[in-house]
């Protein structure tokens, strides 16, 4: 027990977790006070041709989706909606305080959700918001530590176990006075090599793996945007980790989840902060 949440609570360093705070609308009884909360994690990236290393948040995209056209897309249903980041789920956190974030402050963001004209999940999922220096700062400071390139890019293929990683909804819980509990878990899972019969409509190359709750949740819902860690054991039993998907899909019944691959979004991503970043630099030169 001590050592699975010793193994929780480490690699929870890696773990940022975006809470929305707002005020539901209602006609015919009183408005009322409500939270959501998205797993995600840091991911660093080396930006090529040059020394400079970035960083940015990565979630589900149908997490994204959902804050965008629901939670601020539809004014008559969600009001005062304010936005700060858990990034105090770690062992080693400074500060108990979550951090205060600006969705809307001109952070460049992008998700991609892929259905069809159904609405039917094809596969990739994902989310990101690349972060300006002040925030990744701020967190950093507060020990969140970014999963840097060694750590989820020329990933082996195949581990010796899987884990998935988050913040389950069920696992957040008032505590009185406005003070809440959040404890994230890390959860075994079985890697699938064939697509599942609940998954066959997908089209995208996907992971899928069957999760092993051990009885602790009843529903991983709230886990979406959290990471699938792979880990492989050398000759000496030392185990290294890799971060290997973004945890999307869960089907309930068989408690099958599906993940989109890291690798196949790298390049998206890496050129994505890049034309950041060079924004930002036009920016600064037409300031001068």
């Amino acid at each position: 027990m001590a050592d699975r949440v010793d193994a929780e609570l480490w690699f929870a360093r890696h773990l940022a977790v975006l809470e929305a705070s707002y005020t539901v609308k209602h006609q015919t009884k009183p408005h009322e006070q409500a939270r959501s909360h998205y797993s995600g994690f840091l991911l660093q990236v080396n930006l090529p041709g040059t020394a400079r290393q970035a960083t940015m948040w990565i979630t589900a995209g149908h997490c994204m989706q959902e804050i965008e056209e629901q939670l601020l897309g539809r004014l008559e249903c969600f009001d005062d909606v304010r936005f700060r980041f858990l990034d105090m789920l770690h062992a080693n956190a400074v500060s108990e305080l979550p951090m205060p974030f600006d969705y809307l402050g001109g952070h460049p963001k992008a998700w991609l959700y892929h259905t069809d004209d159904r609405g039917t999940a094809l596969g990739m999922d994902f989310g990101v918001i690349f972060l300006r220096a002040h925030d990744a700062d701020l967190m950093l400071g507060n020990r969140l530590e970014p999963v840097g390139p060694p750590n989820w890019v020329k990933v082996p293929e195949t581990f010796d176990h899987y884990y998935m990683l988050g913040l389950p909804g069920e696992l957040v819980r008032p505590q009185g006075q406005g003070i809440w509990s959040a404890q994230p878990i890390l959860i075994p899972v079985e890697r699938l090599h064939a697509r599942p019969a609940c998954y066959q409509e997908q089209s995208d190359p996907m992971f899928y793996g069957v999760v092993d709750t051990q009885e602790r949740v009843k529903s991983i819902k709230g886990m979406s945007g959290g990471p699938i860690l792979g880990l492989k054991l050398d000759e000496n039993g030392i185990g290294r980790y890799w971060f290997i998907g973004v945890q999307s899909g869960w089907y309930p019944p068989e408690r099958i989840v599906c993940a989109t691959p890291l690798a196949d979004v790298r390049d998206i991503l890496i050129t994505g902060m890049q034309r950041m970043l060079e924004q930002d630099a036009e920016k600064e030169e037409m300031a001068d």
